[in-house]
C-alpha cells in the first residue's frame, strides 16, 4: 500500500547480454561479441535508461570478463 505522500515506483527492468555460448549435442552458437567494447556498452546502457525509461538492468552473460567489465561501468 502507498501513501498519499509516496510515489508509487513500478519497475521497469531489461536484460542486458554480453554474450553467451548455446550448447547441445552436437552444436554449439555463440552470440558472443569478437570484444567488448566499453564505450558500445555505456551508449546501450543509456539508451536503455533514456529511451526504454527502464529503472533496473540485469546484466547476463556466459563470459564472465564481459559480464564484470558491464557491472563495473558508472550509472548513467
Amino acid at each position: 500500500m502507498v501513501r498519499e505522500d509516496q510515489a508509487a515506483v513500478e519497475d521497469q527492468g531489461i536484460h542486458h547480454e554480453t554474450g553467451t555460448v548455446s550448447l547441445g549435442p552436437g552444436y554449439a552458437i555463440p552470440t558472443r561479441r569478437t570484444t567488448l567494447n566499453r564505450a558500445v556498452v555505456r551508449r546501450e546502457l543509456e539508451t536503455i535508461g533514456d529511451d526504454l525509461h527502464a529503472n533496473a538492468v540485469g546484466i547476463v552473460g556466459s563470459d564472465e570478463w564481459g559480464v564484470d567489465a558491464a557491472r563495473r561501468i558508472p550509472p548513467c
